[in-house]
């Protein structure tokens, strides 16, 4: 091989070794999902309707109180790593308002006066679109649940979401989020027969 053969392959080596700029990069790794929370209706195991929410649980931190104005008027990310999903088998009442069966992923909005919805994008559109789970501004949901906020004694250090039946009528239960010393919360009514 001559030593211009040697030179070329140096340079186009040494130019393929170097990332371009606008060259598309990939981030990420291992990401268990922390936690989940089901609900199933239905006689004996019959499935008349599904419920899950799957979410990465991100710990508190005292310093979070202070920013609360700060998020007021935007659209908020709601968990950790990739989108929290919520897959439902059955329409269902979300804090009185109407919700199709399907995949949503899940985020928060927190209004001017500081009241918080739930918000629901459809997940088919929202992956058409390119959307991320930190891209809120750019967000356009499905639906808007309203949800009410209450302080607790005891402090979630970690992110707890939990949907539980009211232990009365099978197809009702409350959507729940706990984190410091803070809870939002929207009863929800799945549409199913009654059993």
């Amino acid at each position: 091989m001559s030593v211009l053969s040697l030179v070329r392959t140096a340079l186009v080596t040494a130019a393929l070794a170097v990332p371009a700029f606008g060259q598309v990069q990939a981030f990420g790794g291992d990401a268990p999902r922390a936690a989940a929370t089901r609900m199933l209706f239905g006689p004996n195991f019959t499935p008349q309707g599904m419920l899950c929410i799957q979410y990465g649980a991100p710990g508190w931190k005292a310093e979070y109180d202070a920013q609360f104005d700060q998020i007021k008027g935007q659209n908020l990310r709601l968990g950790k790593d990739f989108w929290t999903t919520f897959n439902t088998s059955c329409a269902l009442t979300i804090g009185g308002v109407e919700v199709a069966a399907g995949a949503y992923y899940l985020g928060l909005k927190c209004d001017a006066e500081g009241k918080f919805s739930l918000l629901l994008l459809d997940a088919k559109t929202a992956d058409a679109g390119k959307q991320a789970p930190w891209t809120g501004a750019t967000w356009t949901p499905a639906y808007t649940c309203p949800l009410t906020k209450t302080a607790t004694e005891t402090e979630a250090a970690v992110m707890k979401m939990s949907l539980a039946g009211n232990g009365q009528v099978a197809h009702e239960m409350t959507f729940t989020l706990n984190w410091g010393k803070h809870q939002l919360a929207a009863p929800i009514v799945a549409k199913i027969a009654a059993t």
